[in-house]
């Protein structure tokens, strides 16, 4: 097919394509847009650290298809001009081709598009191809000169977006790998991209007119551009629309980043009402949203120093001072006031131990207020040098010290009404609900260590009476009185409960029965002197269960009440 355009005076010089160049730069094109659209798909199914350098190959190859068609169909040209390229314009050509396809990919391979950015990332991809398009154009030297028809170039860069936003909705739409994106919905797009492209170099084409000698006056259908002015104005023009898609890439990952951050947070509101370790729930949370390596719990441990209750990783053996400038973690629970220590090595307040310890270099310290009272401090470390936190890890460390504050008031509230279903009102001992829990492991622990256990059922002879005889508050005292005693002449690890009224359970961990006759002698000692118990007393056989295990020591309290009370039977 032949071109050409009158411009004036002087006279305009045809051209024309070499139909199989032509066909084989489409096939080039169709091709490399669906090797593109195929590395694509694959970059959008691998994870992170892939997805990248993949999306750059897959860009660099379709930016690589729609330069090769081009330049295939200018030396496919026929004409009687002799021709010539400049190469550092082929070059900034090849850029512009290469650049515009892998940004625009890298902006829409993303989990979530919206038609704006789609739009704005295929108008700057349309705009680098079309300057891609008019600076090969004005890499070819020759004796002639060109004119334009405004209204084609127009046309060609509208083509140029439409190719765009066919390729660049083709990687938007693949992402959850949907059937309609197979390998045969892969090939139409490429087939259409490929059709697009050859539009715009043909349209491009369409809109130019070679002249022989001097440059002519510019006609209707023609403007007396340079075509090195007008690609430089076309790559401008991708340069800025390059700079609004930044932007507002970087306004949709930030609205990305806060529903991320907000849908943690809902996470962890909900993880605390449901997890056991509150605390911990919220340190694992403030690693994850503030980005640092290590993040503790540290509160009072009512002896003047602050401890770790809860980390995001191991466990953590760290106390540190309280008292003014003993360590920052005390200023800031002191002054309710947030720190970050870029070096906690160098810093003079902050406690050696706690970069000993955590191997941490630069730590955030945020208060927890409960009701405006500092309760504890949120500590989010980094194991290298961080030189600021940032606005956005500064406000996630607020609300995560708010969270926090609601994860321990609610732990110690559940702790709070655990202990009051385990404790007896009255005496302040175990209740029998904790006393069977207690011997289940009791039992359980000796069938491991094959160490003995020994357990002794105890009742108050004749509490009736004395209750008669004194009263219910003076019973109620009495019982109380005998708790106290008794507990005061146990090892730590022993147990004594109320398991119910006047009888109380004895469990005496690693202890066999001449040991616990010993132990039951002494608490006889220390009773009121006005009432006495009865005491039966049972080893654990090695195969029994704790049930069975109380039923015998009960058994044994039955016979030390018919033999006349105020004795110990052992059964």
């Amino acid at each position: 097919m032949d071109h050409g355009m009158h411009g004036g005076s002087a006279s305009h010089l045809s051209f024309g394509v070499d139909p199989g160049v032509a066909i084989v730069s489409f096939i080039a094109a169709v091709v490399t847009a669906f090797v593109a659209l195929e590395i694509a798909a694959r970059a959008l199914r691998a994870p992170e650290r892939r997805r990248r350098p993949l999306l750059v190959v897959s860009g660099l190859t379709m930016g690589g298809g729609i330069w090769g068609m081009h330049f295939l169909a200018m030396l496919g040209m026929r004409t009687e001009m002799d021709m010539s390229y400049r190469l550092d314009l082929v070059v900034l050509s090849i850029l512009f081709a290469a650049a515009g396809s892998t940004v625009a990919l890298a902006i829409v391979a993303r989990a979530r598009v919206t038609r704006r950015l789609l739009v704005l990332a295929a108008s700057f991809m349309g705009l680098a191809v079309s300057a891609m398009h008019y600076t090969g154009m004005a890499s070819l030297q020759t004796t002639a000169t060109q004119s334009w028809s405004p209204l084609v170039v127009a046309a060609s860069v509208v083509v140029a977006f439409f190719a765009s936003l066919l390729a660049l909705g083709a990687v938007a739409s693949m992402h959850g790998e949907r059937s309609d994106w197979s390998a045969g919905g892969r090939l139409g797009a490429a087939i259409g991209l490929g059709v697009a492209v050859a539009g715009l170099h043909y349209t491009g084409m369409a809109a130019v007119s070679f002249h022989e000698g001097a440059a002519p006056t510019a006609t209707a259908g023609g403007i007396d551009v340079s075509t090195t002015v007008l690609a430089t104005v076309l790559g401008a023009a991708a340069c800025v629309l390059l700079m609004v898609v930044t932007i507002d890439g970087a306004r949709h990952r930030r609205r990305a980043d806060l529903a991320g951050d907000l849908a943690v947070f809902a996470r962890v509101s909900r993880d605390i009402g449901r997890r056991g370790d509150a605390r911990r729930t919220v340190c694992l949370a403030a690693e994850e949203l503030i980005g640092c390596d290590l993040a503790m719990l540290l509160e009072p441990d009512g002896d003047g120093a602050l401890v770790v209750r809860a980390t995001s990783g191991d466990p953590v053996n760290l106390r540190v001072g309280s008292s003014p400038g003993s360590s920052v973690c005390g200023d800031v629970l002191r002054s309710a006031t947030r720190r970050f220590v870029t070096d906690v090595r160098t810093d003079a307040v902050a406690d050696d131990s706690a970069a000993d310890t955590t191997g941490v270099v630069s730590m955030l310290f945020e208060p927890v207020l409960l009701d405006d009272r500092p309760i504890a401090v949120l500590v989010a470390g980094w194991t290298e040098r961080v030189e600021s936190p940032g606005e956005r890890r500064l406000a996630i460390s607020s609300l995560l010290a708010a969270e926090a504050a609601v994860a321990i008031e609610r732990a110690d509230l559940v702790a709070r009404l655990r202990e009051q279903a385990l404790v007896d009102g009255l005496t302040g001992l175990p209740n029998r609900r904790a006393l069977d829990e207690a011997l289940d492991q009791g039992v359980r622990r000796a069938g491991l260590t094959g160490r003995p256990i020994t357990v002794a059922m105890v009742d108050v002879d004749r509490f009736k009476a004395y209750n008669d005889a004194h009263g219910h508050p003076e019973g109620d005292r009495l019982l109380s009185e005998l708790a106290s005693s008794w507990r005061a002449e146990l090892r730590g690890h022993d147990i004594v409960g109320r398991f119910g009224g006047e009888e109380f359970l004895l469990v005496l961990p690693g202890v066999g029965s001449n040991v616990a006759s010993r132990v039951i002698e002494r608490l006889r000692g220390v009773m009121p002197v006005e009432v006495t118990c009865s005491f039966g007393v049972a080893t654990w056989d090695g195969a029994e269960g704790a049930s069975a295990l109380v039923g015998r020591a009960d058994a044994a309290l039955y016979e030390a009440k018919e033999q006349g009370r105020d004795r110990v039977v052992v059964g």
